[in-house]
This record gives C-alpha cells, sequence and structure tokens, in this order.
C-alpha cells in the first residue's frame, strides 16, 4: 500500500506544469504554526495581466539559506520546501485580483482581456518540522521566481527576481512556536496620476508580538549571493515614486513604521501604456527586544491616467468622518483606562453618484484586536482572545477571494466598535499600550474605485486603583472552588499566586501550540512561580490538593 501511494504522488508531481516564462509583479512569503507544533509555509505571487499564466497551477519551491540548514525527522539537512497550488482559491476568479467595481460595469479591469491590472497565485506547503536552531542570521527562504522583472521606471536594469523571508530564534524550532506576520488584504497596485495616495500595508501577527514597517531593498537571485538592483537616477528604495526632486508639485514618499501608513504624490507624465514602480516593503517582527522575523512584500505599482465620472469631473475618494470630537476638532486617537468599554464611532460618506446612482460603498475593519466577522464573540487575531471588539448589527458579507469580511452599503454606512478593555491589553509590566484598528473604505467606480483609510488609535492605560492583578481562567467550567489570584499578569516571567489557604499546588505549563513546557509542585508555603524562557503566551493549569483545577492565560513579555 505505500508503494502505491508512492507511485500516486510521483504521478501527480509530474503531471503539475512548473512555472512559465513571463514578467513577474511581486510576492510575498509567510509561514504559521499549527496545533501539533509543525509549520505550514505559503506563498503569495503576484503577475500582471498581460502575463496571463505565468504563475500557473503548479508546484514552486523555497529555497533555504542558512549555516546550518535545518533538520529533518530523519536528522537529514534539507535546503527547499515544495509548495502547492490553492486551487480551490484560485478557481474564485482565476487568480484575478482586479478592483472590484460596478459603475460603469463596461470600464471594470479584467485579468481576461489583457488589462493592466494583476493576478494572484497562492501557494502552501505541507506541514513540515524544522528541526534545529536558526544560526544568528536566521534561516531565509527564498523564492526565485520563474522570469525577469519588467520596464519598471524607478530602477535600472532588469534581472530575475526573488522574494525573501527571514527566521531567526535563539531557541530550537522543532516545535513552531511562533507564526510569522502576514498581510492581510491585497497590496494596493493601480493609482492614478494627480491624485494624493493615502493607504495601509496592514500585516498582522497572531502571537500578538510587536511590528515595525520598513522599507528595503529588491533583490535578484541567486539566493547564494543575492543582487541588489540598482535604482534609476532620483530614486531609491525608500523614495521609491517620483518625489519632489523631479518636480516641485510632487509629495515624497512616505512610510509610518508603527502603523504602515503609506502616503506620496506625483504629477509628472507617466506616458502610454501606464508606467510601473517597484517597491519592497518589511515588516520586522519582536518579542520584547528580539527580533523574531522579518516578511517582505514586494510589491509592483501600476500609475495611470484616470476617466472622470461621467467625463466632468474626478472620483474623489469616500469621506470617513474621524470617530472622536476634541473640542472642535475631530480626531482618530483616544485613550481609555482598562477595563473599561469604549465605542467608536464609523461613518461614511460618498457623494460620488455615477448617472445619478449612488456608489455603493464596501468597508472593512481589521486590527489585532478586532473580530475577524464583526460579531460578539467571533474569532479574534489571537485565538484564545474571547473579548476582541465587535460591531453590532454589521451584517458583514463575507469575501472569500480576499479572506476577509465587509460591510456593504450604498452611499453612507454608521456603524460603531465596542471593544470591552481589560488588563491583558496593557505593555509589559502593565505599561499603557497603544492598538490601532484599520478602515479600509473603498467605492465603485470604475475602472478605479476611489479608496480611503483611517487608523483609529486606542490607548489603553493601567487603573490607578485597584491596580491590574490579571487572574482570568479561560474555561468556565473550571472548578470554583479554587480560589486564587496572579499576578502581575503580562509579567516579565516571574508571577505570584496568592490563595486562600495554606495548599500545595500542582502545576503545568503549556505553550500557545500546546505543547508542555514545564510542571512541578508549590509547597504551601512558596508563592513564586517562573514561567518558561521565551516571552509569548503561556496556559498555566493549577490543581490543589483536593483536585480542583483551574487553568490560567499568562503573558510574558
Amino acid at each position: 500500500m505505500r508503494t502505491f501511494k508512492l507511485i500516486l504522488l510521483i504521478c501527480f508531481i509530474l503531471i503539475l506544469p512548473k512555472a512559465q516564462a513571463g514578467h513577474v509583479a511581486g510576492g510575498e512569503i509567510s509561514w504559521e504554526c499549527q496545533g501539533n507544533g509543525t509549520y505550514v509555509f505559503s506563498l503569495k505571487g503576484y503577475t500582471f495581466c498581460q502575463n496571463f499564466n505565468n504563475l500557473p497551477l503548479a508546484y514552486v519551491t523555497l529555497q533555504i539559506v542558512g549555516n546550518p540548514l535545518p533538520r529533518s525527522s530523519t536528522n537529514s539537512s534539507f535546503s527547499f520546501i515544495t509548495l502547492r497550488p490553492d486551487t480551490q482559491l484560485y478557481n474564485l476568479n482565476s487568480g484575478d485580483i482586479s478592483p472590484l467595481c460596478n459603475r460603469p460595469a463596461a470600464q471594470a479591469l479584467d485579468c481576461a482581456n489583457s488589462d493592466f491590472s494583476m493576478e494572484r497565485m497562492v501557494y502552501r506547503s505541507d506541514p513540515l518540522r524544522l528541526n534545529g536552531t536558526p544560526p544568528s542570521n536566521g534561516w531565509k527562504f527564498y523564492w526565485v521566481a520563474p522570469c525577469c522583472r519588467p520596464s519598471y521606471g524607478n530602477y535600472s536594469s532588469g534581472g530575475n527576481p526573488m522574494v525573501g523571508a527571514v527566521m531567526y530564534g535563539n531557541q530550537a524550532t522543532n516545535n513552531c512556536y511562533n507564526s510569522s506576520p502576514r498581510f492581510i488584504d491585497y497590496p494596493q497596485f493601480n493609482y492614478c496620476r494627480g491624485e494624493f495616495i493615502e493607504y495601509v500595508e496592514y500585516a498582522e501577527d497572531s502571537d500578538g508580538d510587536s511590528i515595525v514597517y520598513k522599507m528595503d531593498y529588491s533583490y535578484n537571485s541567486p539566493p547564494s549571493a543575492p543582487i541588489r538592483i540598482p535604482y534609476a537616477n532620483n530614486y531609491s528604495y525608500d523614495s521609491p515614486t517620483p518625489s519632489s526632486s523631479i518636480n516641485s508639485s510632487n509629495q515624497d514618499f512616505t512610510l509610518d513604521s508603527a502603523s504602515g501608513r503609506i502616503s506620496y504624490k506625483f504629477v509628472n507624465g507617466i506616458g502610454n501604456p501606464p508606467r510601473y514602480f517597484l517597491m519592497n516593503i518589511k515588516v520586522e517582527e519582536y518579542r520584547g527586544s528580539q527580533l523574531l522575523s522579518e516578511v517582505h512584500r514586494e510589491m509592483s505599482m501600476i500609475a495611470r491616467d484616470c476617466p472622470l465620472i461621467n467625463n466632468t469631473h474626478p472620483n474623489n475618494n469616500p469621506d470617513i468622518t474621524k470617530p472622536f470630537l476634541k473640542g472642535t476638532t475631530r480626531v482618530s486617537k483616544d485613550t481609555i483606562i482598562a477595563g473599561s468599554t469604549i465605542n467608536i464611532s464609523l461613518n461614511v460618506l460618498d457623494t460620488n453618484a455615477v448617472n445619478g446612482n449612488p456608489q455603493e460603498l464596501r468597508l472593512q475593519v481589521l486590527g489585532q484586536q478586532m473580530s475577524k466577522d464583526y460579531t460578539m464573540g467571533g474569532p479574534c487575531a489571537d485565538p484564545t482572545d474571547t473579548t476582541c471588539a465587535y460591531i453590532p448589527s454589521a451584517n458583514a458579507v463575507y469575501n472569500a477571494q480576499k479572506d476577509i469580511y465587509e460591510i456593504v452599503n450604498p452611499l453612507l454606512i454608521g456603524k460603531q466598535i465596542v471593544w470591552q478593555t481589560d488588563c491583558s491589553d496593557l505593555g509589559p509590566n502593565n505599561q499603557a499600550k497603544t492598538h490601532r484598528f484599520y478602515m479600509r473604505v473603498s467605492d465603485d467606480f470604475c475602472p478605479l474605485p476611489g479608496v480611503s483609510y483611517d487608523i483609529i488609535e486606542i490607548t489603553v492605560l493601567p487603573p490607578n486603583n485597584p491596580p491590574c492583578q490579571l487572574s482570568t481562567s479561560i474555561d468556565e467550567s473550571d472548578s470554583p472552588d479554587l480560589d486564587l489570584t496572579i499576578y502581575p499578569n503580562p509579567s516579565n516571567g516571574k508571577v505570584f499566586i496568592d490563595r486562600n489557604e495554606a495548599l500545595s499546588l500542582e502545576y503545568q505549563i503549556f505553550n500557545i501550540q500546546g505543547k508542555l513546557m514545564k510542571r512541578g509542585r508549590l509547597a504551601a508555603n512558596q508563592h513564586q512561580l517562573e514561567l518558561p524562557e521565551a516571552e509569548g503566551l503561556y496556559f498555566v493549569s493549577i490543581r490543589d490538593e483536593s483536585g480542583n483545577e483551574k487553568t490560567y492565560k499568562l503573558i510574558k513579555q
């Protein structure tokens, strides 16, 4: 039977076509921990519609660079990972990620017509283990594109592109303990000349680690000795769009390292057909001061002259009303004491009628503290969190191709985010911590919908009286007879346990993947428990002498 299965697997691999030649527009790599301690790697590749089928339903490989390399379950070093195409996702729209629009529908972009837009292909690995410890400069994972770069306006030569990601760490990775950040939405790749551009390249980390956004160089193959691409005059890796040095009416490219907000404007000519520009956005993941990973999104921008509404005036972006009134000024920042509830208004209006008809609006709200389907008690970015923010009566629609929920309505949208905070929303040592909610709203003007963004920043402050001493059981079925107080939480790894009676306690500490990390016994006169060395989220199960048991969620930062 095993031989028969092996023959079937070999036949399947031989049937799959290899990637063919053509211009690739970019890509990104990420990985996710599974419940059994294995990794699943993902690749999203982008190509131009004019090179349709450049990324077909084919297997691809990620090359690994590092010394030492990871080892397999048979203790053999390996230097590549095989990924297979996600055919189910591809079949939703044949990989076409052209903007959704309906007014007028005849102007909508479509890869089937070889329009100037984008196609995406998603690939995933089978679950695998990476035995060993990454070297000090990390394990580097590269996807080498099947062919060459197109002609860009901001760099001066071609070459064979590749996309990379890096896994760092000073502990063995035999069991996956950290998922990388991942970009949630499509890259914003279509732009209108002369418009002020502002958008967010939002990345999310399921482990709740800190994220820093940076610009980086793009590289050509080979992975063993990456070649940094040369930029054209007046351009650089952190200034990839036409700057004010080229035309005084241009606004220089900026990237906010904390939020991922990008802005720029250029008015100088782009020519016909539309012009391409290349950029590489890097997201670094930190747990405390330790750098755990970096993922890159290399992407192409398509700049064009956009049509007018009814041939008379530009299509203005939807108007987002900032949620908070401070004096006479509306702002998108506020503070709240941990343990309190905050209500955040979401109000959007679009007055750009097409042929007398209002445009349809699509609103997305993303964030580490936001329910993914906007419902109360819905899935949170942190799988163990059950109190993330929600939107009452959202009536959200699931966008399967993007794997994102949207609120859809013509002309205007009026909703509210409700968020019940607690002490787990504070930073290390119960310090104040700022959380961000990302709003994206688009209309449906063709060929390029107007898109607006806002970043709502909520800073959670520690309460003065009583101070935060978080002790939250994660299961309501746990024994009510075990009365404990565990503090501080989050902590630096040392926590104290107060109990009403002088009882000895047995404990077990599990990481977020469910692996037992530590177990032991606290005598009746012992009150301090030390978490494992690595920072992160832990589940601590405590049992007293009578068999009463509770499990607590503790954070080490």
